[in-house]
C-alpha cells in the first residue's frame, strides 16, 4: 500500500507552498519503505527492505519523479481540492426588514436580519436618510449568531419614533460572496396606517419583505374585521326587504 502526505503553507496571496512531502508503501500491515525527499533516498524501517531501498536508491528518475510529485503535482491538486472546498462551503445571507411594537407606544422597533450566510465575515449598517447610526443613535445588535445548518445569523435593530418620516435602509455585505443587498422600511417605519391609527407587529413574525417594503402578518387581522362588517350589513338589507314583502 502506497501513502502520500504533502503538507503546505498557505501564502499572503492564498497559494499554498511545499514544505515538506511524504512518500511511503507499506508491506502486510507493516512500514516497508519511505522517501527522504530533503537527502533524496529510501529509507528502510526493516532488513527485509534493504534490499529494494538498494535497488530504488539507484533509479535516479525514480527519485527525481517522486521528489517533483510532492514538491509540485501533489501541491497542485491540494490546492485544488481546497479552492473547491471554500467554494462549497460558501453561502449567501438572506435579508430581511420589519418593524415590531416598542415598550413605548410613541416608538417602533425597525429589525434587519441577515441569515444563512457562510463564511461568518458580514457586515450590516442601518442607515436614517442616509446617514449611518452608530450606537449613539440607539443602534444594538446580536452580534453572529450560529444556525443550525453551520450558518450565520445576525440581527441588528433600533428604535425609533412612529411619526418619524424619515427613509431608514439597511446594507448588508458578504464579501465571500460578493453579495450586497439593500433594503428600506418605506417611508413609515411602522408600515399599517388605517384611520390615522398606526399598528405595528407586536412580535418577531415576519415575512420576505416586496421591493423594499415590509410585509406585516398583522395585515390579515385588520382586513377581516372590515370584511365581517361588510358582510353584515349586507344581510340586514336583504332581511329587511324580506320583511317588506
Amino acid at each position: 500500500m502506497a501513502l502520500r502526505q504533502d503538507p503546505g503553507e498557505t501564502q499572503p496571496d492564498g497559494t499554498l507552498r511545499f514544505v515538506r512531502g511524504m512518500d511511503m508503501y507499506s508491506y502486510d500491515g507493516d512500514d516497508f519503505l519511505s522517501f527522504d525527499g530533503k537527502n533524496e533516498v529510501w529509507v528502510a524501517p526493516t532488513p527485509q527492505a534493504l534490499s529494494t531501498k538498494r535497488k530504488w536508491d539507484n533509479q535516479t528518475v525514480l527519485k527525481e519523479y517522486t521528489k517533483g510529485y510532492l514538491e509540485n503535482e501533489c501541491i497542485d491538486w491540494l490546492s485544488k481540492f481546497v479552492n473547491y472546498g471554500k467554494e462549497k462551503l460558501k453561502s449567501v445571507p438572506e435579508v430581511y426588514v420589519f418593524a415590531k411594537c416598542s415598550t413605548v407606544d410613541t416608538n417602533v422597533v425597525l429589525t434587519c436580519l441577515a441569515t444563512g450566510f457562510y463564511p461568518a465575515e458580514l457586515t450590516v449598517t442601518i442607515r436614517r436618510n442616509g446617514r449611518v447610526l452608530t450606537a449613539d443613535d440607539g443602534l444594538m445588535s446580536s452580534g453572529l449568531l450560529p444556525n443550525h445548518d453551520e450558518t450565520f445569523q445576525r440581527r441588528d435593530n433600533v428604535e425609533v419614533l412612529k411619526s418619524d418620516v424619515s427613509v431608514f435602509s439597511c446594507e448588508v455585505r458578504h464579501e465571500a460572496t460578493n453579495e450586497h443587498a439593500v433594503k428600506d422600511w418605506g417611508k413609515k417605519p411602522s408600515a399599517v396606517s388605517i384611520t390615522n391609527t398606526v399598528l405595528c407587529v407586536s412580535d418577531d413574525r415576519l415575512l420576505p419583505d416586496s421591493e423594499g417594503s415590509s410585509v406585516h402578518i398583522l395585515v390579515a387581522a385588520v382586513v377581516v374585521p372590515f370584511v365581517l362588517v361588510g358582510v353584515a350589513a349586507v344581510l340586514l338589507f336583504l332581511y329587511k326587504n324580506l320583511n317588506k314583502r
